[in-house]
Parts: structure tokens; sequence; C-alpha cells
């Protein structure tokens, strides 16, 4: 059996991406937390950036049984390898609607979340947005220590450091990508709408193409990050509504998990071991409770 470590974040949604369709496929894999936040930033520690050159979350590293090691440092690109080339676990595409499941897929991997999400802080919460401004700037600096220190990872801290000069450009100094991007989520919303409308009435499991798939992984996600910050409205399209309330939990695997809360980190030394488990949608998906309200609906 092959050893499948997913470097992970707990609030990144495109790792939170990764874990469901681990789960979903039923595989057994090792989770390494790494931390993303500018307190830490273990993301840009030397050790990962062999890993994925790009410093982002996730990564995955799958070794076969003769050691045979694959990297893979892109969330579609590990949905893809996960599905087509691991060759274990459940198929998540019906082989007669494998054109329109990685269609959806690709869609929602088209779709920039970054310029609505810096948006939605530039006209509600603009402390915020220059907050994540002065954290990019003080990481550039960062960046140029690094790739001082550790010659061998020079260009490397130097590339990152010009992407997330882009980054900042590209999302936090300009709303420019935000009408492009609003009108995909939309056109993407609209498109799982009718899709789920168009399931037989009665079917208990009405997913995107019948049965379910990785375009509903990518649907439950994109519903859970368009309603972090409450960016879309969901008002006339009632199939959606119920993603994260009428759908859950799925069957057949352990106890339920919940998108987008960190688990406690493990050893750096000796990564966490995952039994898939299965999967209900946190309507609170990366907001922190106070002790107060959970203990208000406990009672």
């Amino acid at each position: 059996m092959a050893d499948i470590l997913l470097y992970n974040q707990g609030s990144s949604p495109f790792a939170t991406l990764c874990r469901l369709v681990l789960a979903e496929k039923n595989l057994t894999f090792r989770k390494r937390d790494v931390s993303y936040y500018n307190w830490n930033q273990e993301h840009l520690e030397p050790f990962y950036a062999h890993v994925n050159p790009k410093m982002q979350i996730p990564a995955m590293t799958v070794t076969s049984e003769s050691g045979d090691k694959t990297t893979l440092t892109d969330s579609r690109d590990i949905l893809e390898y996960l599905e087509n080339d691991l060759g274990s676990g459940r198929s998540l595409v019906d082989p007669k609607k494998k054109r329109e499941t990685w269609a959806f897929v690709d869609s929602f991997y088209a779709l920039k979340f970054m310029p609505l999400f810096m948006h939605n802080f530039r006209e509600n919460q603009p402390a915020v947005l220059m907050m994540v401004k002065d954290g990019q700037e003080k990481t550039w600096a960062k960046l140029e220590l690094l790739s001082k220190q550790y010659p061998e990872l020079e260009q490397t801290y130097l590339d990152k450091r010009e992407a997330m000069k882009k980054y900042t450009a590209d999302f936090i100094d300009s709303a420019d990508q935000v009408p492009e991007n609003r009108k995909k989520a939309e056109d993407l919303l609209d498109e799982a709408e009718a899709l789920l409308a168009g399931q037989p009435e009665g079917n208990q499991n009405r997913w995107l193409f019948g049965e379910y798939s990785v375009a509903d992984c990518c649907m439950t996600q994109l519903v859970a990050m368009l309603r972090l910050l409450d960016i879309m409205s969901f008002d006339g399209r009632p199939n959606l509504k119920q993603v994260g309330g009428g759908l859950g939990p799925r069957l057949g695997f352990g106890n339920p998990v919940r998108l987008g809360v960190p688990s406690k980190p493990p050893s750096p030394s000796r990564p966490c071991l995952t039994r898939p488990p299965s999967f209900s949608f946190s309507p609170s998906f990366g907001r922190p409770r106070r002790r107060d309200q959970a203990t208000r609906r406990q009672a």
C-alpha cells in the first residue's frame, strides 16, 4: 500500500478539499500540519521549501511500496492523481460523466477567490486589509533574509518574494479582478443549482452528476468558501442552500469531521495518521465560536 503524506493547514480551503477527497475515497493517509500564519510561517522553512518550492498549502507526497516517491504541489493535481493515478480507493468519477465532472472541477479552479475575499475586507473591514498588507510586506523582508541564510534556496525564496508582491498588487492594492471573478462565482453557483435541480425527485443523494463525485467535493468547498465571509447570496438557489444542512453526514466512514476546523498540530517528527472519516459540513467554516455560543447550542 502506498504511503500518502498530506502537508496540511487546518483552515486552508484547498487542503480541506484534499482531505475531503481522501476521506471520500476511503484512503488512509498521514497528515503533517504546516503553520501558515505570520507569527510562525512554518511553510517558509527550508524543509518545506524543498517539498514545495511555491511554499503553498497543500502539498502531498506518495511513496510506493518499492520506494518511488511522487510529489504534488497543487491541489488540482492532487485530486487528479488520487482519482486517475494512485490505483486505490473508490472512484469519485462516473466513467459515463467523466468529461462533465472534470469540467466542473476546472470551472471551480478557474475561479479566483482571493479578489472576492480581499474586496470584502476592502468594503467592510479596511483595517483588516491593511493588516494583511502589512503582514505581506513583513514576509517580503523575511524571504530576503532567508535567501541569504540558505544559498541553495536563494532563487526559490526570491521567486516566492516576487510572487507575494504580485499577489499584493493584484488582490490587495487593486479591485480590478473582482467583477470577473464575481461573475464566475455566480455562473458556477447557477450551474450547480441547475444540476442539482435536474436530479430525480425523491432521490436522497441529489448530487451534481447522479452519483457522489469529485465535483461534489468541489461544490461543497465552493459553498463553504463563499459562505465564509457572506460574500455571495444563496437566495433563489434552494438546492445549494441545503449544502451543509440537509446533505450530511456522508455514510460509510467513521466519526464526523468538520470543514476548516484546525486539528491539534502533531509533532513535526511524527505526522498524525488519519483514517477516512465521515463528512459533515460546518456552517461556521473558519469562524471560531465563543464559548457561550457553543454552550447554548449544546444545551
